[in-house]
Formats: C-alpha cells, structure tokens, sequence
C-alpha cells in the first residue's frame, strides 16, 4: 500500500513475522549542482582511494621488504643455517606476491567508474553563454 506524504513515498510490506514493516523512500527537495574545473577533474582522477589500491600498496611494501631477506634465505637452502626466520621470509615475500597478482588482476576486471564519470562531466554542456 502507497501512501504520500510531504516527506517521501511510505511503503508497507508484510514480512516474514507477518508484522507489517513501514519503509519510508524519500528524495531531496534539491539537487546541488558543482562547477568543477578540468584540472580540478584530473587531479580527482589522479588519486586512487580505494580499498583494494590500499591493499595493492600494502602488497608491495611487504613484498618489496621481504625481496632481500628471502634471496638470502634461498642462499642457505639445504644447509643447517636456513630456520624458521627464513622460512618466514620466504612465506611473507609469497604471500605478497599472490596478494599483489590477485589485487592487479582484480583492478583490471573492474570498470573505470571515476574515468566515466569524468567522462559524463566532461560532456556537459555549459550554462554560460558567450
């Protein structure tokens, strides 16, 4: 059932416990609208704040911090000096390079939404008239 009231569209739906839940949908009364330049736009396309770019980096710090303790590690394998810290090395520096891999070809699969959305900003047209 629909009801309208000032604040949005109210909903009612029966849910499983077969109490009725009231959903309230609503919209702003305005939408804010920014003129942004296209070096502005560049420089937000520039930066890569997401989770998995975090993780990527995070990979490549460990992976690049472990590179020359594991070749030293695979030096002594097979004699009495290779231990537990080397083995540690050598599981660190692997498991940042699978981390690093499967991060990369994640990021490749997923689509470039801030390119697109660029993209959209860019093809506006302008509300100044010359």
């Amino acid at each position: 059932m629909n009801e309208s009231d000032p604040e949005g569209v109210m909903v009612t739906v029966e849910s499983i416990s077969k109490t009725p839940l009231s959903i309230l949908r609503s919209s702003p009364d305005h939408i804010q609208r920014h003129d942004i330049s296209d070096e502005e736009l560049t420089f937000l396309l520039s930066t890569d704040q997401s989770i998995k770019g975090q993780f990527l980096w995070t990979a490549i710090g460990a992976c690049l911090g472990a590179a020359s303790p594991t070749v030293e590690a695979f030096k002594r394998l097979g004699t009495a000096e290779f231990g537990t810290g080397s083995l540690t090395n050598c599981i660190i520096f692997g498991a940042a390079l699978v981390v690093i891999i499967v991060l990369l070809i994640l990021k490749r699969k997923e689509p470039d939404l801030a390119s697109e959305t660029a993209k959209a900003i860019r093809s506006r047209t302008s509300r100044i008239d010359n």
